[in-house]
C-alpha cells in the first residue's frame, strides 16, 4: 500500500486526541482546506469502516490524492480503494451556513434528501479514478453537514430503485454503492454488482 498524502490523518488524529481544548481549538483552526477535507473523510470512513463488517483493517485506512479515489484500505489483506460523497441538500445547507453566520442554530433536521443522492450518485459514477487493477467503491454518507437522513424512506426508495442503481454501478467504475448514516453510525443500504 502506498499513501500519496504527505499529511497523514490517523497521526494527527492521535495527536488532536491528546490536547487540551484551547490547542485543540487552535490546531482545527489552523487546518489547511485539504487537511480539513482529508481528515473529516478519514474520520467519516473510519465511523463506515467500524459499523460496515467488511473487515477493513483500520490501521491500513490512508487517504489518497486526485486522481486516485479519497480512500485506500485492506480488505481481507487485498487493496481497496472507497471514494466518498457527502449527500447534501444544498439549499438546505446554504442556509445553515447563513445561520451559522449570524450565530444561529444551524442544524438542519431530519430530511430525506433523495434529489441529492441521486445527483451525487451520479456525478460520482461519471468520474475515472485511478486504481491500478484495485477494487473501487462508493460510500455515499449523510455526516458532514447538518442533516438527519430518514433512513427508512431512503432504504426504501434505493431497494424501489434498485435496478436504476445497479444499472449506474455497471456503467461506473465502482463494484458497489454503501449509503451511511454518520449520525448514527448505521449503513442504511448497500447495493453491489
Amino acid at each position: 500500500m502506498e499513501n500519496d498524502m504527505s499529511w497523514n490523518s490517523s497521526e494527527f488524529h492521535y495527536w488532536y486526541s491528546e490536547q487540551p481544548s484551547a490547542k485543540k481549538r487552535r490546531a482545527w483552526d489552523d487546518l489547511l482546506p485539504e487537511q480539513l477535507k482529508a481528515y473529516v473523510e478519514w474520520l467519516t470512513f473510519r465511523s463506515f469502516a467500524n459499523v460496515a463488517q467488511l473487515g477493513i483493517d483500520p490501521r491500513t485506512i490512508t487517504n489518497q490524492l486526485p486522481p486516485k479515489p479519497d480512500i485506500l484500505c485492506e480488505m481481507a489483506g487485498e487493496d481497496q480503494y472507497f471514494e466518498l460523497g457527502e449527500v447534501t441538500d444544498q439549499e438546505l445547507a446554504r442556509q445553515a451556513g447563513t445561520a451559522a453566520k449570524q450565530g444561529k442554530d444551524v442544524f438542519g433536521g431530519c430530511c430525506a434528501p433523495l434529489e441529492p443522492l441521486w445527483r451525487i450518485l451520479d456525478q460520482k459514477c461519471k468520474k475515472k479514478y485511478e486504481v491500478a487493477g484495485a477494487p473501487l467503491h462508493l460510500l455515499l454518507h449523510y455526516s458532514v453537514g447538518h442533516q438527519v437522513p430518514a433512513t427508512q424512506l431512503i432504504r426504501a426508495e434505493v431497494s424501489k430503485s434498485r435496478s436504476l442503481v445497479i444499472e449506474k454501478l455497471r456503467e461506473s467504475p465502482f463494484r458497489s454503492v454503501w449509503l451511511f448514516d454518520g449520525w448514527e453510525k448505521v449503513v442504511i443500504q448497500s447495493v453491489h454488482i
